[in-house]
């Protein structure tokens, strides 16, 4: 019996890659929900984070796209794009793409789960009669 291999392409330099997998979170509501996205090799391209369910685009390289104010943009060494969701609410919740504008698309996924109620550290306690 012959075993043969089959030959693994190297990556290209040129194409950027993802590093790891994004996250899944589980937030409290009115939390701060951060889903990072770390791609190797960006070069010319943009990355870009959009809610999944519609396709709805949120940011754009490092600029924010979308009129909701609870959402940002961060990144660091060109390699990590973090999207911010403060205030989380139960609309929130779903799953959310980075993307790559390469000529054939990349992108993945990470989710978001709510829970819960949120308690403000600047909540009144209750008085007792």
């Amino acid at each position: 019996m012959v075993v043969t291999e089959a030959p693994t392409t190297p990556p290209r330099p040129d194409i950027p890659e993802f590093e790891q997998a994004i996250a899944n979170l589980t937030v409290p509501l009115g939390r701060e929900a951060i889903l990072s996205c770390t791609v190797d090799r960006i070069g010319k391209y943009k990355v870009g984070w959009l809610k999944a369910s519609d396709q709805t685009v949120l940011t754009m390289h490092n600029r924010v796209v979308t009129h909701n104010s609870r959402v940002a943009v961060s990144h660091d060494n060109q390699r990590t794009w973090r999207l911010h969701i403060r205030q989380i609410k139960e609309t929130d919740r779903g799953c959310y793409m980075c993307q790559i504008n390469t000529s054939v698309m990349r992108s993945q996924v990470g989710c978001i789960d709510v829970h819960g109620e949120y308690a403000s550290s600047r909540a009144r306690p209750t008085r007792r009669l």
